[in-house]
């Protein structure tokens, strides 16, 4: 019983245990495509968006503080639905999201939520960054994804450099 107990704390304690996440800048003019794991890496949390029934193909109803929580990375890939970052992110009165387009025709997606909502494209096989500004820290920020789609990609508190 001992031993049990030993092991059940022992996996309890590395559950808990905290990942630090760094700020990391990316020169917006540079051509590099960060890899999936680059991003995760960069990232405090982490969404991974299929075509399952039980996640991402529906609107988002939990919240993400991306002030105190920090950046959310995401990715998905759908041959025929749209998919949904399945966190409702807000916190911020701007948000910086790069989005990488794996695939070989361009990526729609509409931005949610912000004072420039519309439908936005990111050409095939190309990483793309975007600033949404919002009316409020409070106001609620979502992406959803049209099909087709290969992407990946975050979403953190920023501001446009230099201004």
């Amino acid at each position: 019983m001992k031993k049990f107990m030993s092991m059940l704390l022992a996996v309890a304690m590395m559950l808990s245990i905290a990942v630090p996440c760094s700020a990391t800048s990316i020169d917006e003019t540079s051509d590099v495509i960060l890899s999936d794991e680059q991003i995760k890496s960069m990232c405090s949390a982490h969404v991974e968006l299929t075509e399952s029934m039980t996640r991402g193909t529906s609107a988002p109803t939990e919240g993400w503080n991306c002030e105190t929580q920090g950046s959310l990375s995401f990715s998905g890939n759908a041959s025929y639905s749209t998919l949904w970052l399945n966190k409702l992110v807000w916190g911020c009165t701007r948000y910086y999201v790069y989005i990488n387009n794996k695939s070989s025709s361009d990526l729609t997606f509409v931005a949610r939520g912000c004072t420039n909502e519309a439908t936005y494209t990111v050409p095939a096989n190309t990483a793309k960054p975007f600033y949404f500004p919002m009316a409020s820290a409070s106001d609620y920020f979502c992406i959803s994804f049209n099909a087709p789609s290969n992407f990946s990609g975050y979403v953190s508190c920023g501001c446009i450099i230099g201004g």
